[in-house]
This record gives C-alpha cells, structure tokens and sequence, in this order.
C-alpha cells in the first residue's frame, strides 16, 4: 500500500520536483540538462495545481463514473428490484474516534451507508454490508458499519460479510452468502470513481448489478468560474482516488485478459 501510493499524487508529483531539483544542481554546466530539470519542476508543480483544482478533479471523475446507475424514479418501481438485496461496501474505519467512544466508519463509508439508509427505507429490500478486517486490524468493517447504521440511522443490516480485504473479495463473498438466500440481483452502493470497477468485480461474481453510485460528478460545473481553479485538499483527494481507480481498472484487464 505504501509503495503504490509513492506512484499517486502527491507523492509523484513530490517527487518528480525533487528529482528535478536534485539533477538541477547535478547539470551545472549543461545546458541541456538544467533546461530539462527546470521543464520538470514546472510540470510536477503545474500537475499538482491542476489536480488539486475542483474543476479538473471533477471532470476526471465525470470520465469514470458509469453511464447510467439508480435513479429516485427506477427505486419507486418496486417490481424491478424484488427479490434483491442493497450491498455496501466498506472503505475504511476510523480506529480513533472518541467523540464516539467507539470505532466509526470513515467518512466515505457513512456516505454510502446514509444512501443505503435511504433506499433501503424507499424499497425495503434487506442490506448487507460487505467488509473485513483492515491492515491495521481491529473490528472488521461491516460490524462498524453494521453498529452505526443500526445505531444513528436507525437501519439494521441483514447480513454482515467480514472476511474481505479488496473489492474483488467484497464481491466473491458477497456472492457466497446472497446465493444461499437465493439471491441473484443487487442493488450496489458505493462512491461514483469507484463503481465501475466493483461492478466489473460483482458482475464477475455471477450476480447482477443494479449500480447506485453516491458523490457523482457535477456535469455542469463551471469552466468559466474562477473558484474552480483554486487547489483544494478535497479535490486533490478526489484526483488521487480517480487515478488510483484507473489503475486498478488497467490491472483488472490484464488479469481477465
């Protein structure tokens, strides 16, 4: 984990400059070398600003999201989902929380489980909430997801699947127990960047997948505004999280090629 995020922003973008100032001083005297080492430094500075702007990241996740997910009026339609059941999928916990007094999801995972909330209450198909334990061990994720949502959104979880540690698990294991239920279709919840890869993952699996993504991308977002230039932590996350999807996705194809 620590190694492949060396090759994320901003850590690449960190280290390009870095590299850059180091044969900087190394080509003293070169022409050539101190004017590549400067094209360098201007690219990893200008690449961290660009993917730190909402606009860019924006538009990065509006190229990865699906095509087409849930909407408000397909969840009214009762017949089209019977017989399914709501997945979510775990991202991560927060082992330190003492506000709580307990472990807590982390703040994707409350974002999915507040959407959950949401369809379960509007179509009142039973929830599992799928994963593990993480690396730094502890509760396994859907147990805290389980305990907050029963607890502060007052919707309880019909299975808990704990033995995952990466989406193509969430989706093998999820399979195993929703076939014993005779379950064959889901209605699946997760972040927008990272819904085309879970259902690659869940479709693999066998079963079928209904996608409903939370967080999309704002098409209208506009170019022209001068405070969507501006570099912000939030959207520099969401440039580092669409990448990593990318990846992913790229390393996904050469494994079912």
């Amino acid at each position: 984990m620590a190694l492949k995020s060396l090759f994320l922003p901003p850590a690449i973008n960190i280290a390009l400059a870095l590299f850059a100032l180091w044969l900087y001083c190394w080509g003293r005297g070169r022409r050539v070398v101190r004017s590549f080492s400067l094209s360098l430094l201007l690219l990893s500075l200008l690449s961290l600003w660009l993917l730190s702007t909402p606009w860019l990241a924006n538009r990065l996740l509006l190229s990865l999201q699906p095509a087409a997910w849930l909407t408000p009026a397909e969840v009214t339609v009762s017949d089209s989902l019977a017989g399914g059941a709501i997945v979510v999928l775990g991202s991560g916990v927060r082992q330190y929380a003492p506000e709580y007094g307990r472990t807590q999801p982390d703040v994707d995972a409350m974002v999915r489980l507040h959407y959950a909330a949401q369809l379960q209450r509007q179509t009142g198909l039973p929830l599992l909430l799928s994963g593990g334990v993480g690396s730094v061990g502890g509760l396994p994720q859907a147990r805290v997801m389980a305990d907050f949502s029963e607890q502060q959104l007052s919707v309880a979880a019909r299975w808990l699947e704990s033995r995952s540690r990466s989406t193509a698990e969430n989706a093998r294991y999820s399979a195993e127990l929703l076939r014993q239920q005779g379950i064959e279709q889901v209605v699946l919840v997760t972040q927008a960047y990272h819904m085309r890869r879970a259902e690659k993952h869940f479709r693999a699996a066998g079963l079928q997948v209904l996608a409903a993504p939370t967080q999309l991308a704002d098409p209208h977002l506009p170019v022209a505004e001068w405070a969507q230039w501006l570099p912000k932590s939030s959207a520099l996350g969401l440039s580092r999280a669409v990448i990593h999807e990318y990846f992913a996705l790229f390393c996904y194809a050469f494994s079912f090629s």
